[in-house]
């Protein structure tokens, strides 16, 4: 029996650190052997028995242990009266009754009750092995709520963050079923109304503006074709009526242990007021560019040409006579020609008048025409009678300045040879796109902007 029980010890690792142990137990002599074989299995056991209920309070207020033993059967203070305490004080401490008379049926009740363990006292081998389960399981409980705790935290950061996001985020599964959204993304499906989104199908839900029919058919494309990234710009008709403009991005979504795709997720940014701000920047610098090309027009070029009246009447005034006078002059006359014809070439560049005239197409045509001629390099459109027409005037206005620099460059710089400028109809002749739903149509690189 000793050799077993000396087995048993060794076979049992013990702990670490410090064990505070706390025995209710009313016999001396049993108290003394459970404190010998816990001595025996680990020496700087920190032990103390106690033999009612007073003292149990005690020393679990003053001194907390690190595991409870008790008797289930000690005169004027019960085991079930112990357990509750112990479990009042600590929900997760070690608690092994050690007993004689527990019986199997209170056992069990008192495993269901919260109990770790019981060990019969005709069975004290068994003491060791269970409390060295009993501090394992305890162990991998603190970390397990250490750990779900810390979860918890991450969670709530992570919701106020997502909260405080001016985009919306959501996910759906491979049912295109809602699991996660943050509160804005909850408003934009549900149409800004209070139904939460959270865990319904998308095409059960009904935002404005958004054939959400499309998109759920859009999403189970994707997932089939397992796409890493997906862009897509479009317009859509908001809460309050207003037309939005919004640039949304999917990615899918894995699953961290076997890597197969399980939903999506969706990030969409309302851009409708960068948008603004950027076309206004834009229009202020083609007002600009106006003025100034008006002023080389007409402020300018309009005094060139009063010197050039001037210069002639010299001129005429000088006659046969003064020679060298009159070569200087001619000279002069000259330059002021070529002044003449920069300023003029300077002003329809910065304030094209075929642009507002008679729109892009003709526009371009006056610009391939007049670079040929200022680079000597063969220019020429390609143009339909229809593309240059139903253009946002904005947007006209940068295509044309765009063209106007891809020239200059490919004269300049790229020794071109023959320079071919291409205006192609967009894909739908309109400066934006519909506002009747939410358009994601992906192109080259997945990508369609409103002003195509």
């Amino acid at each position: 029996m000793e050799s077993r029980d000396a087995e048993v010890l060794v076979a049992t690792p013990a702990p670490d650190g410090p064990l505070r142990v706390l025995h209710c137990e009313d016999m001396a002599s049993d108290g003394e052997l459970v404190e010998r074989m816990l001595h025996r299995w680990y020496p700087p056991i920190e032990y103390l028995r106690v033999a009612g209920e007073a003292g149990f309070r005690g020393a679990l207020r003053d001194n907390p242990p690190d595991l409870v033993l008790c008797d289930y059967t000690v005169p004027g203070f019960g085991g079930p009266a112990a357990l509750r305490i112990a479990r009042e004080a600590s929900a997760s401490m070690p608690f092994i009754f050690v007993s004689g008379t527990i019986g199997e049926d209170n056992a069990i009740e008192s495993l269901r009750q919260g109990a770790t363990d019981y060990v019969l006292k005709d069975r004290l081998a068994r003491l060791i092995p269970a409390i060295g389960r009993a501090l394992r399981e305890a162990r991998l409980r603190r970390h397990n709520e250490a750990a779900m705790l810390a979860l918890a935290h991450h969670r709530r950061l992570l919701s106020g963050v997502l909260a405080a996001l001016p985009d919306f985020i959501y996910a759906v599964d491979r049912d295109n079923r809602v699991i996660a959204c943050n509160p804005r993304a909850s408003q934009f499906l549900s149409g800004g109304s209070d139904i939460a989104a959270h865990n319904r199908l998308l095409i059960d839900l009904a935002p404005p503006g958004v054939d959400i029919r499309r998109i759920a058919t859009e999403n189970a494309r994707l997932m089939a074709e397992s796409r890493e990234t997906y862009d897509a710009d479009g317009w859509l008709v908001g809460a309050d009526g207003s037309d939005r403009f919004l640039s949304v991005s999917k990615t899918p979504l894995r699953d961290l242990d076997s890597g197969e795709l399980c939903g999506l997720v969706t990030v969409g940014r309302d851009i409708t007021e960068r948008l603004g701000l950027e076309r206004a920047v834009l229009d202020a610098s083609e007002r600009e560019r106006r003025s100034i090309g008006g002023d080389l027009h007409d402020g300018l070029g309009q005094e060139l040409s009063g010197l050039g009246l001037l210069l002639a009447v010299v001129e005429r005034s000088l006659g046969d006579g003064a020679p060298q006078a009159r070569a200087a002059l001619l000279r002069a006359q000259e330059v002021l020609r070529h002044a003449m014809a920069t300023t003029r070439r300077l002003a329809r560049g910065l304030a094209p008048i075929d642009l507002e005239e008679a729109g892009l197409a003709a526009a371009l045509a006056t610009l391939v025409e007049r670079s040929s001629l200022m680079f000597g390099v063969e220019c020429s459109l390609v143009a339909t009678p229809e593309s240059g027409h139903l253009i946002d005037p904005t947007v006209a206005a940068h295509l044309y300045r765009i063209a106007q620099e891809a020239i200059g460059n490919a004269a300049r710089h790229g020794q071109a040879a023959r320079i071919e400028v291409r205006l192609a109809p967009p894909p739908s002749l309109t400066s934006k796109l519909p506002t009747t739903g939410l358009d994601s149509t992906p192109t080259t690189r997945d990508r369609r902007r409103a002003w195509g």
